[in-house]
Formats: C-alpha cells, sequence, structure tokens
C-alpha cells in the first residue's frame, strides 16, 4: 500500500522483469501469469509530484498454472469404469473442487446396437479431485451400455486475479460402459 506524498504519482520498473504476462498498473500486477513457476523479483520506484520517490521489491513464488489432460473410461456392467487423470501444477494444499461443465451422449457407431439412454440417468458415476489427480468412475452394475463424452473442470481456491479463483482447462472424459 501507499501512503503520503503529493500526487500526481509516477510508477517506474527500475530492477528486474515483471512476470510474464502482467504489465504494471500502479502498484499492482495486471493480466494473467504465463511464466514458469520459481521465484521472481523486480523493483518499482514510486514518485510524487514534488520529485520525492520510494522503491518497493516484492519477491514471491509463482507456482504452474493447474492444468487437466483427458481421459478414457471404458468398462463393462460387471466392472463399471474408473479413470485417474494427473492434474499437475496449482498451489500445493489449495483446496479444489471438480465441476462436470457439459455431458454429452456418446453414440455408437453403425454397427453397434444403441443400448443407453439419450442422457445420463441421475448418479450414473462421479469425479472426484485429490492432490495431484481426478478420477472419474462409473460404479459395476449401476447401468449397462452408457456412452459419453463428459467436459470437466477443476477450481481451485486460490486467488488467480482480483475477484477470480484459478481454474483448470476444460478436459474430456469418453466415458463407455459397454452393453451387458
Amino acid at each position: 500500500q501507499q501512503s503520503g506524498g503529493v500526487g500526481p504519482f509516477t510508477y517506474t520498473l527500475t530492477q528486474g522483469p515483471l512476470p510474464a504476462g502482467t504489465s504494471l498498473n500502479g502498484l499492482s500486477l495486471s493480466g494473467t501469469f504465463t511464466g514458469l513457476s520459481g521465484w521472481i523479483q523486480f523493483t518499482v520506484q514510486v514518485g510524487d509530484a514534488l520529485g520525492a520517490t520510494a522503491s518497493v521489491s516484492p519477491k514471491f513464488w509463482m507456482y504452474d498454472h493447474i492444468s487437466l489432460g483427458s481421459g478414457n473410461c471404458v468398462g463393462n456392467y460387471g466392472t463399471g469404469c474408473s479413470v485417474v487423470i494427473p492434474l499437475p501444477g496449482g498451489v500445493p494444499g489449495s483446496g479444489r473442487s471438480v465441476r462436470i461443465i457439459s455431458i454429452t451422449p456418446n453414440n455408437p457407431g453403425p454397427n453397434q446396437p444403441r443400448c443407453w439412454p439419450a442422457s445420463p440417468p441421475a448418479g450414473v458415476g462421479n469425479a472426484t479431485v485429490g492432490a495431484g489427480s481426478v478420477t472419474v468412475s462409473v460404479p459395476p452394475r449401476l447401468i449397462s451400455g452408457y456412452g459419453a463424452v463428459w467436459t470437466i473442470q477443476v477450481d481451485e481456491q486460490t486467488p488467480c486475479a482480483a475477484g477470480r479463483n484459478c481454474t483448470s482447462n476444460q478436459a474430456t472424459v469418453v466415458i463407455g460402459v459397454q452393453c451387458g
């Protein structure tokens, strides 16, 4: 925070680079961090209308953004299916939740019988998030002949910008529980 001095004020980067993807906006950074993880430090000089100056040199650790891959969950009536999708990046210890953004029926090919419903029944499966992965599963004997493409996203309880928490990319999981 800034106090004292006589406006208008100037803010000048005097040492080090700003984090990749950002720009200086007063004593705040605007934009989205896109650089590699690691320590970063820079110096900003604040000047006032009377020529007085003061400097601030923040040093902080940048974490890689959370990134979610895609996967296939394939099984049958007796086994159900499960797939574990790695979830690298993010802030260690931050709370995370997984959201199913959409579910689209995955229609069979021309030589396969259509034996699943056009939309998933309630409770057909779930997606859970752990420290470093997301698990998508459909329990055995719950449904036979279900096929869909789930689009999922992970939300982290860490701010990435003012009023906005970090989120992963949207990823797809192809689910196929064969007829039987």
